[in-house]
């Protein structure tokens, strides 16, 4: 299927826990993370046998990874991505948990790169915002509403040249206005502060 499983907005959680901001390159303009990226959503099309032994205490079962291919998933963006590599051991770091109700959690863990407009006219005291927005690359916010969590691992944080400091996004950069359709983000704003010295 290549279409929302739901005639109104398909509602879809995306819950980020970053590690780690892992490299912030003034001269690239851009900034990587170690993540776990988790999606969850409600598939009304899932046929479920209730009564399977198979079920865990809290109503879910765990999949392989490898079924997600057969599966329709929301159409994911990150704005200004350079690079999103899943790790891989011998397959990929990443789960697949179906619960009874029939929503679906994705999860994967890995490293993301995106582009951050960072200036510096006012070096050596400058200020950075870099924003990390996830949404729908084709389906607009009358189809896909994206809402989220985000959460940052501030205790093995390594140093950086700035001080880090990850909020919730404002309400005006949760939509995005392209082509008369607005779609919906979610994600976090990362703030960088010039560490003095």
């Amino acid at each position: 299927d290549i279409i929302p499983p739901t005639e109104g907005p398909l509602h879809v959680t995306v819950d980020i826990f970053v590690f780690e901001v892992s490299k912030i390159d003034d001269i690239s303009l851009s900034m990587t993370f170690e993540l776990y990226f988790d999606l969850k959503w409600n598939e009304s099309r899932l046929l479920i046998n209730e009564t399977a032994p198979e079920w865990e205490y809290d109503g879910s079962v765990m999949g392989s990874a490898n079924f997600i291919k057969s599966m329709w998933v929301p159409d994911i963006q990150i704005l200004n991505l350079k690079q999103f590599q899943k790790r891989e051991i011998v397959r990929d770091v990443a789960g697949l948990i179906i619960f009874k109700n029939k929503s679906v959690l994705y999860t994967v863990s890995t490293e993301a790169v995106i582009s951050c407009p960072m200036k510096f006219s006012a070096y050596p005291l400058d200020h950075q915002d870099c924003k990390f927005h996830v949404g729908s690359y084709i389906h607009d916010a009358t189809q896909i509403v994206f809402t989220g969590t985000f959460g940052h691992d501030t205790v093995n944080q390594r140093a950086q040249q700035y001080e880090i400091k990850i909020d919730s996004l404002e309400d005006e950069d949760t939509t995005i206005v392209w082509a008369n359709r607005n779609y919906s983000q979610t994600g976090f704003k990362v703030s960088l502060d010039t560490l003095l010295k």
